[in-house]
């Protein structure tokens, strides 16, 4: 499925789930938020699982990659997230339908369009950000340019002037990559870290394998937003994330 195909089913998704409050004063927030979390998860889950897994097979084997345990990571990754997601989604509803002037617009077209792209973007780069961590498992070292989509809705005051920047630059503003905003469908460019000779001695750990850089292997562990541990996705590795202090929200309402 295109990423565009993948906006569309998620906007459509969206739209039908908040179609019997459409003519509603309140809304049951609880219910609300798990019906919304339900619609946000399947898109969700099948673009963090695609991204990862294009991700991997770029520098490593077809046969080194586990999918169940990748299916389990993608699910309990963006179960997780949409949760988070419908939480904010149903705040902002909420207070659009019972305090603003024009409710109409909590469940418009438009705004479904805006968190299906979002979210989108938001998958993809966790999933790949996932199979970054999984790869440095095995010496793997990536590396991210930031990429927009280059067209006339490129978000001048933010997205543009991250365009070609290398991930020194982008992740002392977005550690978590993009989206940089709502409605961005910005991307990152991944390449491998260019091995240079050491000098140091190699260290073996528990697990008989060279250690790495402590520099490295820490801004590898704070890439991803979700705590999720225990997933053998690259065969003879062990995903373990640590989930970091907060968690970025996006800009504005959503």
């Amino acid at each position: 499925m295109s990423r565009e195909q993948a906006e569309t089913t998620l906007r459509q998704d969206i739209e039908y789930a908040w179609e019997p409050w459409l003519d509603k004063d309140t809304i049951p927030q609880s219910k609300f938020s798990r019906v919304i979390r339900n619609a946000l998860a399947p898109s969700l889950i099948g673009q963090y699982k695609e991204a990862a897994l294009v991700q991997l097979r770029r520098f490593i084997k077809e046969s080194d990659i586990d999918e169940d345990e990748l299916d389990e990571l993608a699910d309990s990754a963006m179960t997780k997230h949409s949760a988070w997601i419908a939480g904010l989604i149903t705040d902002t509803t909420t207070k659009w339908i019972e305090d603003d002037e024009n409710p109409g617009r909590a469940f418009s077209r438009e705004r479904a369009e805006l968190i299906a792209i979002t979210e989108i973007t938001r998958a993809r780069t966790m999933g790949e950000m996932a199979a970054a961590e999984l790869l440095a498992e095995v010496d793997v070292i990536l590396v991210g340019t930031w990429i927009t989509a280059e067209d006339e809705m490129v978000c001048v005051d933010i997205c543009k002037p991250l365009h070609n920047t290398p991930e020194s630059y982008w992740a002392e503003f977005y550690p978590n990559g993009s989206p940089a905003h709502p409605r961005c469908r910005c991307t990152i460019d991944w390449k491998e870290k260019a091995k240079r000779p050491s000098r140091r001695t190699k260290q073996v750990g528990r697990m008989g394998k060279r250690a790495r850089p402590k520099k490295v292997f820490s801004r590898m562990r704070r890439r991803s937003a979700e705590d999720v541990e225990g997933f053998e996705v690259v065969k003879g590795t062990r995903f373990v994330e640590q989930k970091p202090d907060s968690l970025d929200k996006p800009d504005g309402n959503i």
